[in-house]
Parts: C-alpha cells; structure tokens; sequence
C-alpha cells in the first residue's frame, strides 16, 4: 500500500488505500532482480498469484477493485506481460461480475461499523493461476456473487469460479460456480480433464467429495456455456 495515505487512520473504515502488485522478476537464477513495478491499476490489487506461459510471458492474476469507483467491489483480472521480461502489462477483468466484501455477507460476518453490516472478515485464498502447455492460462478465485440461504440468514456466499484464457488473452464470457454457495474447494487439485466427441473441443470438470459434478463446455476454446 506504499500509496495509501500514512500514518494509517485509527478507523480503518476511514483510510483511502491504494494496494498495488508489485513485481519484479530474475533471468540469472536470483542473482539479479529487475527495479520493482507496479501494476498500473486505480484502487486495491490484492491476493496475486504469477505464471509464466509458454511463451515465456509472465501472468498474473489478482483480485481488483478497479472495477469500483468507490474501491469497495472486487472482481478477478489478469494482467499479461506484453513482452518478455519487460515488466508492462496489458490487464483484463476476466470476472463477468462484481463481488461486495463490505456488507451483506452469509459467512465469517462481523459488523465493526454500522454503515457496513455484516461485512466479511475471509474472501477466502487459494486463489491463483496456472500456465496451460497450448499458452493460455486457467483461472481459479473466490466469488461472492450469488446469494446463500443457510439457517434462516441470507447473504453473500462464497463459490469457487474458473475461467480459462487462450493466448494471448481471449476470455471466457460466462462463468459457472464450481461447487455450491457457501463450499469454497480448493479446486486445482479435483480439476479433471474430459475429452468431448461431438462439436465442442474440451470439457472441463469439476469434482468435489459428495458433490455433484458441475460441467463447464468450452466452444473453440473461447465463450463457456453452460451445460
């Protein structure tokens, strides 16, 4: 946060923070490292996670609240190196809507100030990205954009979502919860590949224990739709 005005308010939920990713890479196995850069993005960036592709372009992927003018509202983007190893980044949201961690939620409520009821104290983690052998990159984030009813409260649950980006960056367009509200998986690990015979070229399917299976179909390996 090294442009977030200091010393930082004793109420935090009056600070104006501007928490940026900040990288810097080496090609001489950590004897040398590039200046620092930061991720040219309004706002908070939090929770990054690099992969390089097989291009050697270096990703990254992080939760962003660009999206937001008010710095509330998160979505997930991915920024992708434009070069190799000169660090400027072109950055695309690849969530197709905005999760609100400062009021409403289902799980882990805590309400530190009234003008944010039930505010989440954990977004989750496992959050991250991984490089893919035909250059593209998949995506796996913590969302909070559907509603769960657990109990007699309503809110914001927390679902796993999965996106997958071709190279250099084409997004999915529709994006579909791994696992029911409120189950957060840590699904990099129950990721299976399937192989589809008819006009779609992959599936992707998601397995979590004494889940049902979710599937995900992807058409020339760009829109997702549901299945």
């Amino acid at each position: 946060m090294r442009d977030s005005v200091t010393p930082a308010p004793s109420d935090p939920y009056s600070a104006k923070t501007n928490s940026d990713v900040i990288v810097s890479q080496s090609f001489d196995h950590g004897a040398t490292w590039s200046a620092p850069t930061a991720l040219q993005l309004a706002g908070d960036q939090f929770m990054p996670w690099g992969a390089y592709d097989s291009s050697g372009l270096l990703r990254i992927g992080t939760f962003d609240r660009s999206v937001d003018p008010a710095n509330h509202k998160y979505g997930y983007s991915l920024a992708t190196e434009t070069g190799s190893g000169t660090l400027k980044f072109t950055t695309a949201v690849i969530s197709t809507a905005t999760s609100d961690p400062t009021t409403g939620d289902r799980w882990f409520v805590r309400t530190v100030n009234t003008a944010f009821p039930s505010a989440t104290a954990f977004l989750g983690d496992y959050s991250n990205i991984a490089a893919t052998a035909n250059g593209g990159v998949v995506a796996y984030w913590t969302d909070m954009r559907n509603d769960a009813t657990f109990a007699g409260g309503a809110g914001h649950g927390e679902d796993a979502y999965f996106a997958k980006a071709s190279r250099p960056a084409t997004f999915s367009q529709e994006l579909m919860p791994m696992v029911p509200s409120g189950l957060v998986a840590q699904a990099a690990s129950d990721l299976r590949h399937c192989q589809d015979h008819g006009t779609v070229r992959d599936l992707y399917c998601i397995f979590a224990t004494a889940l049902p299976c979710v599937i995900i179909t992807v058409n020339g390996g760009r829109g997702w739709h549901r299945r």
